[in-house]
């Protein structure tokens, strides 16, 4: 300050050494306020370091567990993956059997489409046959009993319809036969009794001759 150049010497040296003192005080007072500060950082620190430590062993815990959990879910998803490829297998082989029997029953099936197939072909030819067949017992009642009438011809009809024409043919002409096999019996007895009367006559007839003869031989 500008007073102090008016001053002694030695006032200014002890408002230094003042001045310095102060300064001392307060470097002190830093010092000691940085001292504190440091220890709270050292102190921090410290805490800082054991939460890290502290939340290192909980990581290091969790990771464990968690690479247990991993271990122990990968040998289930093992155990899985095994039942699953056996399964798969079990169902292949399943599915190969199926095939298997889907074919049997294919050929299966087809062989009896063929069978069928063949039983309408011997349908149908029997359905001509028994058509053929009751055509000619109706031919032949005809010409056994000519008066009767004769239905037509036969057209296509069902099998249970031409089974039924032929029986009633087959009834007609066994009719027709006994009829006939009547009238041949009545015929047969007319001739019998004709040649048991002209067998009867002719024993007279010869001893009429026999005793007109006789006197002319005498003579």
């Amino acid at each position: 300050p500008v007073p102090c150049r008016s001053t002694p010497l030695v006032s200014c040296s002890g408002l230094r050494g003042t001045e310095a003192t102060a300064l001392l005080e307060g470097l002190d007072r830093e010092n000691t306020l940085l001292r504190h500060q440091l220890t709270r950082s050292a102190a921090r620190e410290r805490a800082l370091q054991l939460d890290t430590d502290e939340l290192r062993i909980q990581l290091e815990a969790q990771a464990l567990q968690d690479l247990h959990g991993l271990e122990s879910k990968s040998a289930i998803m093992a155990a899985e993956g095994t039942h699953l490829r056996e399964e798969l297998e079990r169902q292949g082989e399943l599915a190969e059997t199926v095939s298997a029997q889907v074919e049997e029953l294919q050929r299966g099936q087809e062989a009896k489409e063929a069978i069928i197939l063949a039983l309408r072909s011997q349908v149908a030819t029997a359905h001509a046959d028994i058509e053929a067949v009751a055509f000619e017992l109706e031919g032949l009642q005809h010409f056994l009993l000519p008066a009767t009438p004769i239905d037509e011809p036969l057209r296509t009809v069902s099998l249970e319809k031409a089974v039924r024409r032929a029986a009633q043919a087959t009834d007609r002409l066994r009719l027709a036969c006994r009829a006939k096999f009547q009238a041949y019996g009545m015929v047969n007895e007319q001739l019998r009794g004709r040649l048991e009367s002209r067998v009867c006559e002719s024993p007279r007839s010869d001893r009429s001759v026999s005793t007109g003869t006789a006197p002319a031989s005498g003579k």
